[in-house]
C-alpha cells in the first residue's frame, strides 16, 4: 500500500498544471490587442468619407467671377431708392383765399355781383349783410358778422356787408340817406318786437338803396348766403345764434 500510493502522487506530480494558466493568459492578451486594434481603426472607419477637388483654376475650367464686395453704409444709402412719402406727409394745395377784406361794403349792384360771381367761381361761400345804419340789431350782426371772419379764415368763406340807407346816383356814386318819413325813434320803435327793422315807413328809406329793390330786402339785419350764384340760406333778424348754426350747416353742406 505504501508503494502505491507514493507511485500514485509520483504520476500526479508529473502532470503538468501550468497548461491552463498559460492558455488563459493567451486568450486575455489576444482578446487585449483586439480590442486596442478596434480602438485605433474604429475613428478612421467611422468619420466621413471627404472628395477633395483640385480649384477650378489647377483642373483647368475657367475661373468664375469674383463676388462683389459688400458697399459701405453710406454708399447703400445713397444707392437705395428714395422711399414714398406717406400719406400724413404730403398736403394737398389749397386755393388762395379771396383777396377781400372782411365785411366789404358793396355799394351798386356791378360791386355786389361781382363780389358774389368772383367769391362762388373760386368755390367759396358768399355772406351778405343787408344792415341799416339807425338799426341797433343790424349793429349787433355786424359784429358778429366780423367776430366769424375772423373765425373762419381755414374755411371757404367770405363777408360783405350792404349798406341799405345808402341811395345810388345815377353817376355811379353813392351818398348816404335816411327815411324821409320817419325819425329814428320811430324806426326804432317799428322793428325792436320783430329783432329788426322793417315794413311800414322803414321800407321808404330801404327803397333809396338799389340793392334792397333789386334783393327785395324788407327788414334789417338780413343776411343771405350765396353759393354757386344761387341764394342757398337767410337769415333774418338779429339771431346770432340761428346765424351760425346756418353757416356751419352750409360749409358742412357744402364740404368748405
Amino acid at each position: 500500500m505504501l508503494a502505491l500510493s507514493s507511485t500514485t502522487s509520483t504520476q500526479l506530480a508529473d502532470v503538468p498544471t501550468s497548461e491552463p494558466t498559460i492558455l488563459a493568459r493567451t486568450l486575455v492578451g489576444a482578446a487585449v490587442a483586439f480590442s486596442a486594434i478596434y480602438a485605433l481603426l474604429s475613428p478612421a472607419t467611422s468619420a466621413p468619407a471627404t472628395v477633395s477637388f483640385p480649384p477650378p483654376s489647377l483642373a483647368g475650367g475657367p475661373a468664375p467671377p469674383p463676388l462683389p464686395s459688400p458697399l459701405p453704409a453710406t454708399a447703400s444709402a445713397a444707392a437705395a431708392p428714395a422711399s414714398p412719402l406717406a400719406p400724413a406727409a404730403f398736403v394737398a394745395p389749397t386755393r388762395a383765399h379771396p383777396s377781400y377784406p372782411s365785411l366789404r361794403l358793396l355799394r351798386t349792384p356791378d360791386q355786389f355781383d361781382a363780389f358774389v360771381l368772383a367769391a362762388n367761381r373760386a368755390g367759396y361761400l358768399a355772406v351778405v349783410l343787408f344792415h341799416a345804419p339807425w338799426c341797433e340789431a343790424s349793429g349787433r350782426m355786424e359784429a358778429e358778422l366780423n367776430r366769424l371772419s375772423r373765425l373762419f379764415t381755414s374755411r371757404r368763406i367770405v363777408f360783405a356787408r350792404v349798406d341799405c340807407a345808402m341811395k345810388a346816383r345815377r353817376s355811379g356814386s353813392s351818398s348816404p340817406g335816411v327815411s324821409p318819413t320817419a325819425s329814428v325813434d320811430d324806426q326804432g320803435n317799428l322793428g325792436a318786437a320783430a329783432g329788426g327793422f322793417g315794413g311800414g315807413a322803414l321800407s321808404l328809406g330801404l327803397q333809396r338803396c338799389d340793392l334792397t329793390q333789386l334783393h327785395r330786402i324788407h327788414k334789417t339785419p338780413t343776411v343771405r348766403m350765396y353759393y354757386s350764384n344761387n341764394c342757398v340760406d337767410e337769415v333774418i333778424g338779429c339771431r346770432p345764434i340761428e346765424f351760425r348754426q346756418a353757416c356751419s350747416d352750409v360749409c358742412f353742406k357744402f364740404k368748405l
